[in-house]
């Protein structure tokens, strides 16, 4: 199918509050400053500073508003899991019917859908969240999906995706998840069956089956994430300890000794903040998810919890580590917190229009302007937004982000 253009509606403006207060408390002796499109920041009693006079001050916080309108974009099926390339440009989808994957290619606030690869996946994918990743160039395109090969990856060149030959050695049951690592030459595959946790290497278009971890996974890989800087592999699973990390030092991967703390439950998704400090997880067992802080490889639990989550789908970073998100199947369906990188969390308000279904997975923008949410019950994407005081909401469901 050709490319087809997608619309552009703007929604009402939205005033995004700049909160000036100490990181241990963010509402400490508080002065709110809304966002203006130049270089200084307006002070609600119309004083102004520059951007520069924030240096050495406590460090600022955002209040995400989301109280624009809910713009969606239909799609072929239930969107189950999505993927922003990290220059931002392309966007990708796994859907629960044929096609069962679609991508789309964005220019500022508009997203245009378009043809699909050459070869299309066999099937589904089963879980949410980490089911899709794009290597960090952009260059190649995974989708782990419920029948053989059970792991399909694409080349990019243009706006074209064609699929390669699968590697020799697949996994043997469902493919539930998958990761590049930062540097694409990588492949985490997450599986239903031993060994469960499967690392290809990359060598031009050719990926090639590692081998398996000393101690590997013992159950389901429900998901599976790299740090940023490419040193650590996660990998969260439906049976204790729930989450295994490897250190990774060329080809070779070694398990970490378990937190002192484990989870209290299957974990369906984990994220890696951007910034290095933080692993989220999140748990299919009802209100309940998990944040560590780690350094070196050694993971601690915070002490700030994910509470009031029904059962998670979906866990993602804004890319400044600024907010942290968690889509979910109880309303309000979209959970956020403020982060201030040590662990401490603080709630921010659900959104004013919420996506009406389960939502299965969310992803923010690599620029943090879109948040994307794919919900279980509908066959659309929304998105949430920010930019420049101005709220442009979008495909499955897509929040933008005002500063």
């Amino acid at each position: 199918m050709g490319a087809r253009e997608l619309g552009n509606p703007l929604g009402n403006p939205l005033g995004l509050a700049r909160k000036q207060g100490g990181a241990s408390d963010p509402t400490a002796n508080a002065g709110f400053f809304l966002a203006a499109p130049s270089s200084k920041w307006v002070k609600a009693n119309g004083q102004t500073m520059a951007k520069s006079a924030l240096a050495g001050q406590p460090w600022p916080t955002f209040e995400w508003n989301y109280s624009g309108p809910l713009t969606t974009i239909s799609t072929a099926g239930k969107v189950m899991g999505c993927a922003y390339s990290a220059d931002g440009n392309y966007m990708a989808v796994a859907l629960d019917t044929t096609p069962f994957i679609a991508v789309y290619k964005r220019s500022a606030d508009g997203y245009t859908l378009l043809a699909n690869p050459d070869v299309l996946p066999p099937s589904a994918a089963v879980m949410g969240g980490s089911c899709i990743a794009f290597s960090g160039d952009g260059t190649y395109l995974a989708i782990a999906s419920s029948a053989a090969p059970r792991i399909t990856i694409y080349k990019r060149s243009g706006d074209a995706f064609t699929k390669l030959a699968d590697p020799a050695t697949l996994p043997g049951i469902t493919g539930y998840s998958c990761a590049f690592s930062p540097d694409g030459t990588h492949l985490a595959v997450g599986t239903a069956s031993s060994p469960y946790l499967q690392v290809y290497g990359r060598t031009g278009d050719v990926f090639t089956k590692l081998a398996n971890p000393p101690s590997a996974v013992a159950a389901v890989a429900y998901s599976v994430a790299y740090s940023p800087d490419g040193n650590y592999l996660a990998a969260t699973t439906n049976t204790t300890p729930y989450v295994q990390v490897f250190s990774r030092t060329g080809d070779t991967y070694t398990k970490l000794a378990n937190p002192a703390i484990l989870p209290g439950s299957a974990a369906v998704a984990c994220a890696f903040s951007p910034d290095g400090k933080l692993l989220a997880l999140t748990s299919s067992g009802g209100s309940f998810g998990a944040l560590y802080t780690y350094a070196g490889g050694t993971l601690v639990k915070a002490g700030s919890s994910l509470s009031g989550l029904g059962t998670s789908k979906d866990v993602a970073f804004s890319p400044d580590s600024a907010y942290l998100a968690v889509v979910c199947d109880a309303s309000p369906y979209i959970f956020l917190w403020r982060s201030l990188g040590d662990g401490t969390l603080s709630a921010l308000p659900p959104p004013a229009q919420l996506v009406g279904s389960a939502a299965y997975c969310g992803e923010f923008s690599p620029d943090g302007e879109h948040f994307m949410v794919g919900s279980l019950g509908l066959s659309s994407m929304s998105f949430y937004g920010s930019s420049q005081n101005v709220t442009l909401p979008y495909t499955p469901y897509l929040y933008l982000r005002t500063r």
